[in-house]
């Protein structure tokens, strides 16, 4: 119920394809024939919205790009509907911003010396 504004309709399938599992709080993914597609490694799915910057919305799906968030090291990633991971996990933070009708998703990249960076997440998975 965090992610209504992500459109999902049930948490029991996510991407159409992925079952998400928790055992001992670690969340791992198994596909809808039963095949597990990630070790149980995760610690949350999902991003809430910290970011005090504008109307911020948490973060589950990233439609056009079949990806999902979730947490790992305290760090957030994505992963496709094949457990992959998208994009290395650095992010401090993913969420995504609506203005005018438009819907962007963003992630902030804590530099070493503690300065955020913010990136837009499609320009990322572009590249």
């Amino acid at each position: 119920s965090g992610y209504e504004q992500n459109g999902i309709k049930s948490g029991y399938v996510l991407l159409n394809k992925l079952i998400p599992v928790q055992q001992n709080s670690k969340w791992g993914f198994f596909d809808i024939t039963g095949h597990q597609v990630t070790d149980l490694k995760y610690e949350a799915i999902g991003s809430k919205a910290t970011s005090n910057k504008g109307v911020n919305y948490d973060l589950l799906v990233i439609p056009n790009y079949d990806a999902l968030v979730v947490k790992r090291d305290n760090k957030y990633t994505c992963i496709n509907s094949n457990g992959e991971e998208l994009i290395s996990c650095v992010f401090k933070e993913m969420y995504m911003e609506m203005s005018s009708g438009k819907t962007e998703y963003y992630m902030i990249w804590q530099d070493p010396e503690g300065k955020e960076r913010k990136y837009v997440i499609k320009d990322y998975l572009e590249k």
